[in-house]
Formats: structure tokens, sequence, C-alpha cells
């Protein structure tokens, strides 16, 4: 008789520890340092992925500052735009959607070259000289947001995925003071 029990008691603690970790929840934010400090000196990963339809940027209310919108493969599949193109010098949000079908990834890089004229690592991919921060890996039809601290100066925004820069998907960056 002692079994029932057990599984009811062991249900019920079960229950209790998925009911704590809900209520605990997390923002699924961190600080890190950016590669190129005189870049950046921090970045707050992934603040929220959703669904096109769902888009929700809780990082981005806990910190001020402008908003860029980073629009990949929409309306063609290596298209890539940024509004606005110029954005005051501190922490930017960067909210990037995925319109298109396959994945891609959105990379900062401070750099005086313009985007078309980076040096290329490979022939498929771009060198991430001045790397800021990124976006990895973004699904078809998600979106993803992270704040960047960046300082004046020219900046490359790019999908460095094998071929995707070089089929187009970057954009030109100004930040001012």
């Amino acid at each position: 008789m002692r079994r029932p029990t057990t599984i009811v008691l062991a249900a019920a603690a079960g229950a209790a520890v998925l009911t704590g970790a809900a209520a605990c929840g997390s923002d699924n934010t961190s600080s890190t340092t950016a590669g190129d400090t005189s870049a950046a000196t921090t970045a707050t990963a992934t603040a929220s992925t959703t669904a096109p339809a769902a888009t929700t940027t809780t990082a981005a209310a806990d910190k001020e500052g402008p908003v860029v919108t980073v629009r990949m493969a929409s309306p063609k599949e290596f298209s890539f735009s940024l509004a606005p193109r110029s954005v005051k010098a501190g922490h930017v949000t960067f909210t990037a959607t995925n319109g298109g079908t396959m994945t891609h990834e959105m990379v900062v890089l401070k750099t005086a070259m313009p985007a078309a004229k980076l040096p290329m690592e490979s022939a498929t991919k771009a060198r991430e000289i001045g790397h800021v921060g990124e976006i990895g890996d973004l699904p078809a039809g998600s979106t993803k947001t992270i704040i960047l601290t960046l300082k004046p100066g020219h900046y490359t925004v790019l999908c460095n995925l094998p071929g995707h820069y070089r089929g187009g998907m970057r954009a030109d960056l100004t930040v001012t003071r």
C-alpha cells in the first residue's frame, strides 16, 4: 500500500518544483564584456526570442537608448536592412527579425571600412575584426534582441554565415556622440 502514497507524494513534489521554477523565472539576460572593449563595454545577451506575431523586448525596457530594427531576408532571402542607420552612442537595442526560410545571424563589428568592403576570412565569410556582439543562429520566422553599449564611430552589421555576406546581407551603421 505504500506505492500509491509514494507516487502521489512524488507527483506533488514534482509539481511544487515546477511551480517554484516558473515563479522564479528568468529574463534570459547576462552581461558579458565585448571582444573589442574600445568599441563596446557591455553586451546583454539575447533578451527574447519570439515568433514574428508576438515580438517582446523585455530587456529593451530595462535600458534607455535607441532601438535599431534589423530585417533579414525580407523581401528576398539575402536582403538585410537597418532602421535607423544612425544612432547616438550608449546602450543600443538591436531587434533582429528573420523573415526568410533559412537560418541567419546578426554580427556587429566596429570598423572604419564600409560594409561592402570588409576583408574576407575565406571565400564565403568576412573577417570579424572589431567584433562587438552578435545574435547567433536566428531561425526562420523568429526575432531576437540584444543590447550593446556602443561608442561613436562606424559599424558594420552583417550576417556572416557562409555565403550570406557575399550575398548582400550587410549594412552600415553610424554611431554619433
